[in-house]
């Protein structure tokens, strides 16, 4: 996962507020409302997409959030809290009207 800023877009959802990826880490960043941002590791960018045009970004992130290793039981896609809102170095969500 990166510590480096990862631009995020607003997204329509009930729960999520904005969404990015840095492809270079494959790190996802998920705003959710109440301004909790999260990053998931190990996200592969077809993922991403599909995310970013689902009908129901809550339900396949919770898919995403649920999945494990069979062999190890450590879950597919490490996630991390960042913190409330923005972090030191994270860049402003890009909000599209």
């Amino acid at each position: 996962m990166t510590t480096d800023p990862i631009l995020r877009v607003s997204v329509v959802s009930s729960n999520l507020v904005s969404i990015g990826y840095d492809a270079p880490t494959r790190t996802l960043a998920v705003e959710f409302k109440g301004g909790a941002v999260y990053h998931y590791g190990d996200v592969p960018v077809e993922l991403f997409d599909a995310l970013m045009g689902a009908e129901s970004k809550g339900r396949l992130l919770h898919v995403m959030k649920t999945a494990f290793d069979e062999k190890t039981g450590q879950p597919l896609y490490p996630v991390k809290k960042m913190a409330s809102g923005t972090y030191p170095g994270e860049k402003d969500t890009i909000r599209h009207g």
